[in-house]
């Protein structure tokens, strides 16, 4: 089994005014437009890896392992029951 190359038609390729031969003159990046870009994206290349790894030091967990809300509820029931034994509560 071959597989054909798909048939363009050249006269459907060209413009309709027949100009389909002329080059289309691109104007050069200028020197100051590289520089501009190079810098924007040195910054947001340099932004965005700061964030990455900064990031980390803005979440809780990493200071400390904060408790679930099932073992938090299992604490309070225990510091109740202490002080209800020592008398600081009454029934």
């Amino acid at each position: 089994m071959q597989i054909s190359e798909p048939h363009i038609d050249e006269q459907a390729s060209q413009s309709p005014e027949g100009e389909g031969d002329d080059e289309v003159d691109v104007p050069l990046e200028s020197q100051i437009s590289r520089v501009l870009s190079e810098r924007t994206t040195k910054v947001v290349v340099i932004l965005t890896l700061c964030m990455l790894f900064g990031l980390r030091f803005f979440q809780v967990s990493t200071y400390f392992d904060p408790a679930t809300p099932h073992e938090q509820g299992a604490l309070n029931v225990v510091d109740f029951y202490e002080q209800l034994l020592s008398g600081k509560i009454d029934q």
